[in-house]
């Protein structure tokens, strides 16, 4: 069984193609090495290799042998039928088509290889002429390249020209989405004469700038020699520069479930007038128009009711601040008077319990004090005569070998003389007394303090006898005990 029976269909006719390839190629190799040999090519017509082409206007046509003369009619070429695979009659091989062979197959394939790389490699640039700049890797900055077509635009032709948006394309594109704005995108080369009467006449027109500022138009510009400049004509596909194009925001219609997009509404290639410009944007704006203030408007009462919003949530928010401010204060004076009267009663508690202890020390005082010597005493007696605080008169003995402040606790517990209750030996505790008066000696003028050291006989203006007057003193001033 022949191997061939074991293949299918496809198979077959894959190795058919195959086979017919590799003949073909042997058989204009095998021509090219007879033509060689029977003579001058002038003698035949010249068959158009693979690589004999010429790029005129995107048409090809066949290169051919100059002639000097009429040539003779010639017969219409037709192609010669292809035998079947495997059963096609090959020519009788001279010796040069056998030492040629291997050299045309090589060119033949080298040939195809750099074809196909040169497809791959080159392109035709937009504006007809290989780009500037085209092999930089670093991408450019797009603010700095606006700021750089600013100046290069003042320096050349002046200040009065649009608000050339200073940032990217696509920057300039979110700006006109986003607020809803129609967006004029200008493109330009220095390599078409018309340029400069554009920028000029057109650009530097007074009713044009007018016009895109009265109606809010945002304007980019932008030289194709620039990177970012070049990719926006390859996306809007201008060919014909100046180029002018007129992007708004379009909306589905309605049910279709879209989204609204930026499109190219109108665009003008190629030397124009800032009259027709503006007649342009202006058609553009009445039929376009209409759908972006229809959304700016709903836009704007939407802005409307949430500043409305936030005012009464303000409003309320500083209605509640100024209750609650108010209920904190009245809650630090309710805090305040609790604290306040705690505060006096506490002190009421303590005045009270000081006004006892001093009761209960005055009576341990009066049970302290030494009985009244007789006037023989054998070292002597001081006769002191008082004027109590309340004006009444009191004469006592002394020893002499007494304290001064003997004296002292005997005019502080002069009043509880008389009373009858049981006297207390032992001082309340924790307790610190303070004598509220003082004694003094009216001529001269002598003060005598409670001293515990000094005795009676040793202190002048006391011993043998003396008249003392009890002045009262503030409670702060009082005298230590």
């Amino acid at each position: 069984m022949d191997v061939l029976d074991t293949l299918n269909e496809d198979q077959k006719d894959s190795i058919a193609q195959f086979q017919t390839a590799i003949q073909s190629i042997f058989d204009n190799t095998a021509e090219d090495a007879s033509a060689s040999d029977s003579g001058p090519a002038t003698d035949r017509p010249a068959r158009p290799s693979a690589g004999s082409q010429e790029h005129t206007s995107g048409t090809q046509r066949p290169l051919s042998a100059p002639t000097t003369g009429p040539s003779p009619p010639r017969r219409p070429l037709s192609r010669p039928s292809v035998p079947p695979p495997f059963f096609r009659p090959r020519r009788p091989l001279t010796l040069m088509s056998i030492l040629s062979w291997p050299f045309g197959l090589a060119w033949n394939i080298s040939w195809a290889i750099l074809s196909f790389a040169l497809q791959l490699l080159t392109r035709q640039p937009i504006t007809g002429t290989a780009r500037p700049g085209a092999t930089q890797a670093a991408r450019q900055d797009p603010a700095s390249v606006a700021a750089r077509f600013l100046l290069d635009f003042e320096t050349h032709y002046g200040n009065v020209h649009p608000n050339f948006h200073q940032g990217g394309y696509s920057q300039a594109l979110e700006i006109a989405k986003r607020d809803l704005k129609f967006l004029v995108v200008v493109l330009q080369s220095d390599e078409h004469d018309e340029t400069e009467a554009f920028c000029r006449d057109t650009l530097s027109s007074p009713t044009l700038n007018s016009y895109l500022r009265d109606n809010d138009i945002l304007v980019w510009a932008g030289n194709v020699r620039e990177t970012e400049a070049f990719q926006v004509s390859t996306t809007l596909q201008s060919t014909t520069f100046p180029f002018l194009a007129i992007i708004g925001l379009q909306y589905p219609a309605a049910g279709s479930g879209g989204s609204p997009k930026m499109s190219v509404v109108d665009r003008l290639e190629g030397p124009t007038t800032a009259d027709a410009v503006v007649r342009r944007l202006t058609n553009a704006l009445q039929h376009y128009g209409p759908p972006l203030e229809r959304v700016r408007r709903e836009r704007q009462e939407r802005e409307h009711d949430r500043s409305l919003r936030e005012q009464q949530d303000l409003a309320y928010r500083e209605s509640l601040r100024i209750d609650q401010e108010k209920e904190r204060k009245a809650r630090e004076a309710r805090e305040a008077a609790v604290r306040a009267e705690e505060t006096a009663r506490k002190a009421q508690e303590e005045l009270q319990r000081l006004v006892e202890n001093r009761q209960l020390y005055r009576r341990y005082l009066l049970s302290t004090i030494p009985a009244e010597p007789s006037a023989n005493e054998e070292d002597g007696v001081a006769r002191l005569s008082f004027r109590m605080l309340d004006g009444e008169r009191v004469v006592r003995r002394f020893k002499g070998d007494e304290n001064v402040e003997t004296i002292y606790r005997f005019v502080e517990s002069y009043s509880l003389t008389k009373d009858t209750s049981t006297p207390v030996t032992t001082p309340p505790a924790g307790y610190e007394h303070r004598y509220e008066f003082v004694l003094v000696s009216p001529f001269p003028r002598t003060t005598h303090r409670p001293d515990a050291t000094q005795l009676i006989r040793d202190e002048r203006g006391l011993w043998p006898s003396a008249n003392l007057i009890v002045e009262g003193v503030e409670e702060e001033e009082g005298l230590a005990a």
